[in-house]
């Protein structure tokens, strides 16, 4: 069952070459770099490890090791690493399935101000997952993604207004949301293309014109 957006490996200290190490897939001179900043306590440089242990590169796949890491950095108010653990308390990889716990770490990334956060706090809301399903609360969430660019937040957003959940249904808007996330989702794209056969000419140009000038 896949609940949330895929993982993104979180931008490391600008100080170290970890970043550039990753980029060519050197997976071990990255670990080297990260480790002793991760064991000074530096947030970024744990949530970094994590992603590694996660994936099994450099590393032998530890999720229980990624779990721990992401417990640290996330202690530390790192709003990337509160999205991570809570991605893992959903999965339950490292750790038992919490839906509870998850919502609790997405909340604090969400009222930080991370998109991620907020648009997973709306899928919580959306399928019922830990918290009572709330379309209204679900689109509250999604919105505040959306209206940060996030692609994911922009697509959900759409299929609430698609089935008119928790906001009235308007296929226009739902349009105008799914073209600005088709760059990147493809479901969007096709999602668009399904509605092009749908909708009037009048509609789709209404659509067109709110997906170039609306700010996220």
């Amino acid at each position: 069952m896949a609940l949330f957006l895929g993982m993104a490996l979180a931008t490391p200290p600008e100080e170290s070459a970890g970043h550039e190490a990753f980029t060519r897939k050197d997976y071990g001179a990255a670990y080297r770099i990260w480790k002793p900043l991760a064991d000074n306590g530096n947030a970024q440089a744990q949530l970094n490890l994590a992603i590694l242990y996660e994936r099994g590169l450099g590393v032998r796949r530890d999720l229980s090791e990624a779990f721990a890491l992401c417990q640290l950095a996330a202690a530390q108010g790192l709003p990337e690493a509160q999205v991570e653990l809570g991605r893992m308390y959903s999965r339950g990889w490292g750790t038992a399935q919490r839906f509870g716990e998850a919502f609790q770490w997405f909340e604090k990334a969400a009222n930080q101000g991370d998109s991620e956060g907020q648009n997973n706090m709306g899928w919580l809301y959306d399928q019922g997952y830990g918290v009572a399903r709330d379309y209204k609360l679900a689109a509250k969430w999604y919105r505040m993604a959306a209206d940060q660019g996030n692609s994911e937040g922009e697509y959900r957003l759409a299929r609430l207004y698609l089935d008119g959940n928790g906001v009235p249904r308007n296929p226009v808007m739902a349009y105008c949301l799914m073209t600005r996330a088709s760059a990147t989702e493809k479901k969007a794209a096709e999602e668009v293309a399904a509605l092009n056969r749908k909708l009037t000419a009048e509609q789709v140009a209404e659509g067109l014109r709110c997906a170039k000038s609306a700010k996220h």
